[in-house]
């Protein structure tokens, strides 16, 4: 796979669990304004991404999910590193994350926490893992939000 060697695919591995073991539920706030589901067929993550938007920003964001410590990873982290920001910059964020991932950019800084999930992109098949959170973010914003699954383009 890739060329890459068993040793660093069990470090990805055990790197992602330990992040993941560390990382704080971020459950769907009291008062939600938005909500959205999201599937990835190939892992089998079900996902469900609440939101409360207050004055033009995401004032608390949470999600429940049953799925790999992959797309439970990048759930916690897309929860810390968007919390508060102006919800029209959120199209942004998901494509500047999209493209960090899959190494068309550098990581940003603003998503400096997130930089932990950039050994994923040399596992293709995880890389939808990591984004379903993200599309199903976006998905939220939809005019009229379906279930948002990883082999699906996000919605404009």
């Amino acid at each position: 796979m890739n060329g890459i060697a068993p040793g660093v695919k069990a470090l990805y591995r055990e790197a992602i669990k330990d992040y993941a073991a560390r990382l704080a539920d971020w459950p769907p706030p009291e008062v939600v304004t938005h909500r959205a589901e999201g599937f990835n067929p190939h892992c089998g993550d079900a996902l469900e991404t609440a939101l409360h938007c207050r004055e033009g920003r995401i004032a608390a964001l949470g999600f429940d999910s049953e799925s790999c410590v992959v797309c439970h990873a990048s759930a916690a982290l897309m929860a810390q590193v968007l919390q508060g920001i102006a919800v029209e910059t959120v199209p942004k964020a998901l494509e500047s994350f999209e493209n960090a991932l899959r190494g068309h950019i550098e990581w940003p800084e603003v998503f400096d926490e997130a930089s932990c999930l950039e050994p994923v992109r040399d596992f293709p098949s995880r890389i939808q893992c990591a984004l379903l959170p993200w599309h199903t973010l976006a998905m939220c914003f939809h005019p009229q939000p379906t279930t948002a699954c990883t082999e699906e383009e996000i919605p404009e």
